[in-house]
């Protein structure tokens, strides 16, 4: 497993429950990261989006310090 400090945010408050527990959950156990799951929409309406981007936050002390929009292609670079 690779140590990182990175945390994968998905919102899954739209997915069929069979298509959540079936196929995205354990898919998701074999990332080498943590995963947080959205389950209410209500929760994922208050994150930084944009349309085919990738949001990127930085935190420093549990507050965010950057956020920056990126392509999936690009998302390897910018977490280096």
């Amino acid at each position: 497993m690779i140590e990182n400090n990175v945390t994968y945010i998905s919102d899954i408050s739209e997915m069929p429950s069979f298509v959540t527990s079936w196929f995205a959950i354990p898919k998701m156990k074999k990332f080498d990261f943590k995963v947080a799951l959205i389950y209410d929409e209500e929760e994922g309406k208050v994150l930084n989006r944009q349309e085919e981007k990738v949001t990127v936050m930085v935190l420093n002390d549990n507050k965010i310090t950057s956020i920056e929009f990126v392509s999936a292609k690009d998302l390897g670079s910018v977490l280096k």
